[in-house]
């Protein structure tokens, strides 16, 4: 089902009791919409014209595939009308890119890891995702408080089917259908294989894993530890470390190395070398800058490893062990939990691995640099002012050389990884305010931005540029055709900046003229908006009267039949038997 379809089904073929389950079947069915399906497979027609994106490992990632995605993404999330800022679609478009590359990865390490695709492993794994939205449908009806929290299963049922007209069964049998449907199409089965094939892949693994009982009784133990860390935000990381490990060597103690070194918080009261932290050994399990903590011994320290906030070294100085008293009687259950976090965790290493190793070739420099932001805002890397500054530098290098398909991707990772410098409480803004008039003017040459406007409007004034501070403000008038609460503002905002423009002899009476037309104009879209909302409202409170009056005529006792012949008895008077002969 395309986006398009599934919209028009929506306006046109979903009431207000059904509108819950429309909502439910395009939140468990949009993976189909991702341009995933072909794009995975390495084929060729359709999407063999699109330019390449990246590879991995062999499989062709398509500039229309990522694209697809992106506005798939951005629809199902403007559901309430509000049009994404430039920073919100470069993060979506960010988001969306790391995980069709994670995709692909995925597809990959299962070919790798021998995971076949058996159409019982699919089902269950359908079903598995089926109840679990079925329970989030009940999530969301708890919260809205269309169900008690202490609602029995029957209760869900009944409320559930009043909202949606189809009983517990018949969705899950729907949305089961819709995704096996999708299976079955060639060119949809790729994504709805990329969709499964992590659970998938954790399940092989899990069945490749029998831990001791040993080991299963180590999973239970805490490390009490020490920590200095080296964060990139304050220098140079990799120096710091070294210098520390030199001083270590050269007698200071650990401690002592702490309060010299460390850009940790130290614990209100306390010096940062009496600062311990506690992680379980399940912490440290699925955490892959703490697996090297893993069987270390108290007095033992860890070799340098990569943390978000730069490098980090642990010193251990105890280990205790929390058996529960239950393991004998619950021993299955709790070997279950332990190779399930022990295979999603090998996982997430194997992937860690793919896309940070050669199994990823970019064809294009626009999407790397997109693709290095999205690492770098997920945490996948580092952060700091210095790496953001890097991977500026990147995109704007890729956004100047550019005019083709990815000039966009390139300009969104620009301004994206600009405005985290430029909102960085280290940023001295003074000194970047052309950089940051250059970056928002590339920005907006492709995708638009009142606000943006707005701001470019701020900055040229403080530079006493009077025309160009006009022209912007014009335009944030111009593109404001949004009547809710985000063009509201706007057009306060318009309003407010047009009479401290004047105020300070900065545009002309004729210029505030034109402003006022485009602002009069956003009025009347306004009251247009208000007025045809107000229609639907009455239109579906309508509806929901009638339905209501015919599920109270349907609830009705049904009257009951007058005898058949002879004469209506007399209140009280029993009605004659048979005569007998």
């Amino acid at each position: 089902m395309s986006i398009t379809r599934f919209q028009n089904f929506m306006q046109k073929g979903c009431g207000p009791a059904i509108m819950f389950f429309c909502a439910l079947v395009f939140a468990f069915f949009a993976f189909s919409n991702c341009g995933q399906g072909r794009a995975l497979q390495g084929g060729e027609g359709e999407q063999g014209e699109s330019p390449t994106v990246a590879t991995i490992a062999g499989s062709k990632l398509t500039s229309d595939a990522v694209q697809q995605a992106i506005q798939a993404t951005i629809q199902k999330q403007s559901q309430n009308g509000a049009e994404p800022t430039p920073i919100q679609q470069a993060q979506i478009s960010a988001q969306v890119l790391q995980d069709q590359v994670n995709s692909a990865a995925i597809m990959a390490i299962a070919q790798q890891d021998g995971v076949s695709f058996t159409d019982a492993a699919l089902s269950k794994a359908i079903e598995d995702e089926t109840n679990q939205q079925i329970q989030m449908a009940r999530l969301q009806m708890t919260f809205s408080k269309e169900l008690p929290q202490n609602a029995t299963e029957q209760d869900f049922e009944a409320a559930f089917k009043k909202k949606t007209g189809l009983s517990l069964d018949e969705a899950k049998q729907r949305l089961t259908a819709q995704v096996e449907a999708a299976a079955k199409d060639k060119d949809q089965r790729g994504a709805v294989l990329a969709h499964y094939a992590q659970p998938l892949i954790i399940e092989a693994l899990k069945a490749r894993m029998n831990p001791t009982d040993e080991e299963l009784k180590q999973s239970f133990d805490s490390y009490v530890v020490e920590r200095i860390l080296f964060s990139s935000a304050k220098g140079d990381a990799d120096a710091n470390v070294q210098k520390a490990i030199n001083d270590i060597k050269g007698g200071l103690s650990f401690e002592q190395a702490m309060d010299r070194y460390s850009n940790d918080v130290p614990q209100p009261g306390k010096k940062l070398s009496q600062s311990i932290l506690t992680l379980s050994a399940a912490q440290i399990d699925s955490d892959p800058s703490l697996k090297a903590l893993r069987g270390l011994k108290a007095g033992q320290t860890s070799p340098v490893v990569t943390v978000p906030e730069g490098k980090a070294i642990y010193k251990v100085v105890k280990v205790t062990s929390a058996v529960p008293p239950d393991f004998e009687k619950n021993k299955a259950r709790y070997r279950d939990q332990l190779v399930q976090t022990l295979a999603s965790e090998q996982l997430r290493s194997q992937l860690d691995q793919f896309t940070h190793g050669n199994s990823v070739q970019w064809s294009s420099p626009g999407y790397k640099a997109l693709y290095d932001y999205a690492q770098l805002a997920s945490g996948s890397t580092a952060s700091s002012n210095d790496a953001m500054e890097k991977i500026y530098q990147e995109a704007k290098t890729a956004a100047s050389t550019s005019q083709g398909f990815d000039r966009m991707p390139a300009v969104l990772a620009e301004y994206a990884a600009f405005d985290g410098i430029w909102n960085s409480p280290q940023t001295d803004k003074k000194k970047l305010v052309d950089e940051r008039i250059s970056v928002v003017n590339d920005v907006l040459q492709v995708t638009e931005s009142p606000s943006l406007h707005l701001e470019l409007v701020s900055l040229y004034a403080q530079q006493k540029q009077g025309e160009k501070a006009f022209e912007q403000l014009l335009s944030a008038a111009q593109m404001n055709h949004d009547t809710s609460t985000s063009g509201q503002k706007v057009f306060s905002d318009v309003a407010a900046e047009t009479e401290k423009l004047h105020s300070a002899g900065v545009i002309t009476a004729a210029q505030v003229e034109q402003v006022q037309k485009e602002q009069d104009r956003w009025k009347k879209e306004k009251t247009e908006a208000d007025k045809a909302q107000a229609d639907i409202a009455k239109e579906q409170a309508k509806e929901l009267k009638e339905q209501a009056e015919q599920e109270k005529k349907n609830q009705a006792p049904a009257p009951s039949k007058p005898p058949s012949s002879g004469t209506l008895p007399k209140p009280g008077q029993n009605t004659p038997g048979p005569t007998k002969k």
